[in-house]
């Protein structure tokens, strides 16, 4: 009976710990998934910065 009863917990903690791992592999993708779509956005507003700031020098150039 002692054994038994040892027995249950590892096998529930064995599956609560693969779907641990799952739901980690899961987070992993969306994060990595989300992360390049930061790093494309952010590269966007990079460009965009960098071109308003060459048109501020171009109309104050312009202007003066």
């Amino acid at each position: 009976m002692g054994h038994t009863k040892k027995e249950t917990p590892h096998d529930v903690s064995a599956s609560s710990e693969e779907e641990r791992n799952v739901n980690a592999n899961v987070l992993e993708m969306m994060y990595n998934i989300l992360d390049k779509k930061l790093d494309n956005v952010l590269r966007g507003l990079k460009i965009i910065v960098l071109f308003l700031i060459l048109e501020f020098f171009m109309i104050m150039i312009y202007l003066f």
